[in-house]
């Protein structure tokens, strides 16, 4: 969908997400402080009254196809046993009403 807004062809995403030399974090940094700025323009969100937050989540991510790279087991703090996946660890910050990842990262224990 993002390649039609853009009027460019979906080759050109492909090629862009398999260049190993692209800083994902700054990327991801960028996209965000525009994405609040616009946020904190509304008008709702300008009564200051609503708190902003931070939230810190490590999801589990099972196995789910035959041959994943890297990957290891994890303890699971939802079922209490150990399982072949990995964590997501995210960043997030909301305002109530919104909700953006800042951060994340994939870890294999």
């Amino acid at each position: 969908v993002l390649f039609k807004v853009l009027s460019c062809k979906k080759d050109v995403f492909y090629r862009f997400m398999a260049n190993g030399s692209l800083d994902w974090r700054k990327i991801l940094y960028r996209i965000n402080l525009q994405l609040i700025g616009k946020i904190a323009v509304r008008a709702d969100s300008c009564s200051g009254k609503d708190p902003v937050c931070l939230i810190v989540d490590d999801s589990d991510l099972p196995k789910t196809g035959k041959k994943i790279e890297r990957i290891g087991r994890i303890f699971s703090h939802v079922t209490h046993r150990s399982i072949i996946g990995f964590k997501a660890l995210f960043l997030c910050r909301t305002d109530g009403k919104t909700q953006t990842v800042l951060d994340f990262s994939l870890h294999g224990e």
